[in-house]
Formats: structure tokens, C-alpha cells, sequence
């Protein structure tokens, strides 16, 4: 590998509260020896304008990716694009098949595209219904039998091993995304969490125009469903970093797209909010040779974009001396 181009690992967390993600024990483990941001701010409250944002380095009025019926603009750049023009191999490793598609112009420039949903339905010969209530059904059960996590680790680990140097991989993980899933509760518990989840989300649904409102009792579930998942996101992490752990010019980049209301203001999920709960996002880098730190100033997560051309100009020496870190 260059010297002056190392590799680089993205990994963002869907839906990933600061808060909750930055006192899991196994990120804490890993926080110490990387820097972190306190002040880190998404550039959007839901995937598509924010992942686009931190594609493209601009604003989601800049870059178009608004809704569902917009897409990123042809003209606009990707930084997966610029990268694989400095030879950087790039890869996308998705398990949100919605928004992380070629269809919304995300995929722009990774020149290896994996959709861990498709994957799935591949390996157990499936077409997932369009009734959402079945979908997640099968989907919790093909999450028992394959494993998300399980796959992607082993897609990543097959790739680092295998893909010529520098490479560029994005990883897009939805644990943390509802119907949150934790793995590691009891199946009957969660299938009796998945029966209910569309009556409950019709109810959530009420509560962002005030017609209803969660009672402690649910919104407890609720959070303990979350943190479980979040756990999940956890363990995976650490399994990834241990594929990295012996090469000491790979950098790490862990951040999320956006947080999650779980009862604050009322709320609950990342609809009609801009609270701190959602745009307040984690954001962490690891690469051995940088130390750790804190940095508590402004970051909006779109200067990823800028950040990785900094890392791509000057290699780690100049991502070590930038005062943003």
C-alpha cells in the first residue's frame, strides 16, 4: 500500500443516539484510544439527505437527494467518485436496501455494490411480501438463521483480505433502525414485539400530530428494544475493528446518519424533529497512530466529505495536524 494513501473503513450506524452509543462498553473500550466527537451534527434527520450530504460534502437543497421522488443530482460528485479516480479500490457493504440504492444515485462511484438484504433472500431462495407486517417477519427469522452481522462481517472479511490496496469500504448497519431488533433477547420476545409493531405504529404515528401519546409502560419496551439493538451494533463494530486491528495505517470512521426520539418531546423515531436527539450524532475515528482525544467544537457530518480529501492529499500526517481533530 502507498504510504500516502491508506485505507479506509466508514461504518454508519442508522438511527444511533449519541447518548446511548457513546456508553456501550465496547465503544467506550474503543473511544479511548480514538478521537471523539462531542459535537458532531448530521446534516438532515433521516437517511437520505444526510447520507447524501455526507457523500457529497454539501446541503441536501445543494445536492437534491430531498425525498423519495428526488435523487442526487447528476452533476454532483460523490466521494467515492474522487476517491476511486486516486486509485482507491470502493465498495458498498448495505444493509439498508431502501434509501442506499443506485436508484438514488448513493451507490455513485463504489464499484462494488453488496445488499445484505438481497443477499439474504438470495441464500434462502425468498421474495420478501410487500405486506410490511410479513416482510419483518421473515426478515427477523432469516436474521436468525443467516445473520446480518454475521455476513457482513465475513463480506468484510473477505475483502480486506482479498481486495488490492488502498480500498475505500462503506458499511451501512440497521440495528438500530425500527423495528429495532436485538438479537441477543429471546425470539419469542421479540416475534411478540413484531406481532404488535404495526398496530404500535399506527399509534406512533398519531403521536406526531398529538392524537395519541405512549404510556411509560410502552416506552419502556421501547427503549429497552433500542438499547439491545444498539448492543448489537456494538459487537459488530468490535468484530470489524478486529479485522483491521493489525494494519496501523487504516483508518476507522464510525458515525451515524441521524439519532432516534424514544419518547422525548413526545416523540418517538426521527419524524417532525430537530432536536438534539437526532442531529446530535456520534462520530469517532480510530487509527492507531492518531492518539486519542476529544473535540468538542462544531462538526457537521458533510465535512466527512472534505475531511477524507484531506486524509487522500496528505496521507495520515496531514489528518493528524488538522485543527478540526
Amino acid at each position: 500500500m502507498k504510504k500516502d494513501k491508506p485505507n479506509i473503513l466508514w461504518i454508519t450506524v442508522d438511527a444511533c443516539r449519541k447518548d446511548i452509543f457513546y456508553n456501550l462498553p465496547y465503544i467506550k473500550k474503543l473511544m479511548k484510544k480514538s478521537i471523539v466527537f462531542e459535537n458532531a451534527f448530521a446534516n438532515a434527520p433521516w437517511t437520505l439527505p444526510s447520507v447524501a450530504s455526507m457523500f457529497t460534502g454539501l446541503y441536501p437543497s445543494q445536492h437534491g437527494a430531498l425525498n423519495e421522488k428526488t435523487k442526487l443530482k447528476e452533476n454532483v460528485k460523490t466521494i467515492a467518485e474522487i476517491l476511486k479516480e486516486e486509485d482507491y479500490n470502493t465498495i458498498i457493504i448495505t444493509q439498508n436496501d431502501g434509501w442506499i440504492t443506485p436508484y438514488y444515485g448513493l451507490t455513485r462511484g463504489f464499484e462494488r455494490f453488496y445488499d445484505i438484504e438481497k443477499m439474504i433472500e438470495e441464500i434462502l431462495k425468498i421474495k420478501l411480501p410487500e405486506d410490511k407486517r410479513k416482510r419483518l417477519l421473515i426478515r427477523m427469522f432469516a436474521k436468525y438463521l443467516v445473520g446480518y452481522d454475521v455476513l457482513t462481517k465475513r463480506m468484510l472479511k473477505y475483502l480486506i483480505k482479498n481486495v488490492d490496496e488502498p480500498w475505500f469500504i462503506y458499511v451501512h448497519l440497521m440495528d438500530s433502525h425500527l423495528p429495532y431488533e436485538p438479537k441477543s433477547f429471546p425470539l419469542v420476545s421479540i416475534i411478540r414485539y413484531l406481532v404488535f409493531y404495526k398496530d404500535w405504529k399506527k399509534k406512533m404515528q398519531k403521536t406526531w400530530i398529538g392524537e395519541k401519546s405512549f404510556t411509560e409502560r410502552e416506552l419502556k419496551m421501547l427503549r429497552k428494544y433500542y438499547i439491545g439493538a444498539l448492543k448489537n451494533v456494538g459487537r459488530q463494530i468490535i468484530k470489524i475493528i478486529s479485522l483491521i486491528n493489525n494494519n496501523d495505517e487504516t483508518i476507522l470512521i464510525i458515525t451515524a446518519d441521524h439519532g432516534e426520539n424514544l419518547g422525548e418531546y413526545g416523540l418517538v423515531g426521527h419524524q417532525f424533529s430537530f432536536h438534539d436527539t437526532l442531529l446530535n450524532v456520534p462520530l469517532i475515528i480510530y487509527a492507531p497512530q492518531a492518539g486519542a482525544r476529544r473535540v468538542n467544537s462544531l462538526f457537521e457530518t458533510k465535512d466527512i466529505f472534505y475531511l477524507l480529501q484531506d486524509i487522500k492529499r496528505g496521507g495520515l500526517k496531514n489528518f493528524y495536524r488538522k485543527d478540526y481533530v
